[in-house]
């Protein structure tokens, strides 16, 4: 990574990033904490008034439920602290407020990981594959703050 890309990726003003870490397993002396194994962030879309989620964790620690862990506890942390979403968030058509997530359609395994956060799907859209190869279809799910 280059120290461009980290002040693009963790600076900008209406974004929440957090690397995700190990955390020491309480029976094993030998299990090093804090490897961090990828990051998670929220991202205030001001063109569209949508807060998006997005996420990474390296392969090796794929399959493993990390990440369905991180961005459930991430999301239950993000309603406590923003009720009402980040200021100028859109509300849906019943007047809740939510944040949106992508996954390219053929990545069952990020699609599963949204699900089992309780991500609905809400449609699809073609884009620009990031590293200029043919467009691709993506996934548009989305959460909702929980009713209280």
């Amino acid at each position: 990574m280059t120290e461009e890309w980290i002040q693009r990726t963790f600076a900008p003003e209406n974004t929440f990033n957090f690397l995700i870490t190990l955390l020491p397993s309480p029976t094993s002396f030998n299990n090093v904490d804090g490897t961090v194994i990828g990051f998670l962030g929220l991202r205030f879309m001001a063109r569209t008034s949508v807060a998006s989620i997005g996420y990474e964790i390296s392969p090796s620690y794929w399959n493993k439920g990390y990440l369905t862990e991180a961005l459930s506890e991430f999301l239950s942390a993000y309603w406590k602290t923003h009720p009402e979403g980040l200021q100028g968030s859109k509300l849906d058509e019943s007047g809740r407020v939510f944040v949106d997530a992508t996954a390219l359609e053929n990545n069952a395994a990020s699609l599963r990981v949204l699900e089992k956060a309780g991500f609905i799907s809400v449609g699809q859209e073609t884009a620009k594959d990031w590293y200029g190869g043919p467009d691709v279809v993506l996934k548009r799910y989305r959460a909702w703050k929980p009713v209280e």
